[in-house]
């Protein structure tokens, strides 16, 4: 009877608190205030956004493709026939 009442409780607490959450998530008054939010924080980016510098790009061509893995294995070799001397 005690193990019945128990889970009873745990249900109804489970139960009415993902009840008590959706129904506010999904209320309108919830709605209106996200969308307000969401609003105001993009009315202030665009604000932050509007007086920003463009700056010319210049790095073009400033990457040295290196072929490391050659290199690797003919230090290893090289390491290789040391040993074997």
């Amino acid at each position: 009877m005690l193990k019945e009442l128990k889970f009873l409780g745990y249900f109804l607490t489970i139960f009415l608190s993902l009840f008590f959450v959706v129904r506010f998530y999904l209320s309108d008054d919830n709605i209106k205030r996200s969308n307000e939010m969401m609003y105001q924080y993009r009315a202030q980016l665009e604000k932050k956004f509007e007086n920003l510098p463009i700056i010319k790009n210049d790095t073009r061509n400033i990457i040295e493709y290196k072929n490391d893995v050659d290199e690797f294995i003919n230090k290893e070799k090289k390491e290789w026939w040391i040993l074997i001397k």
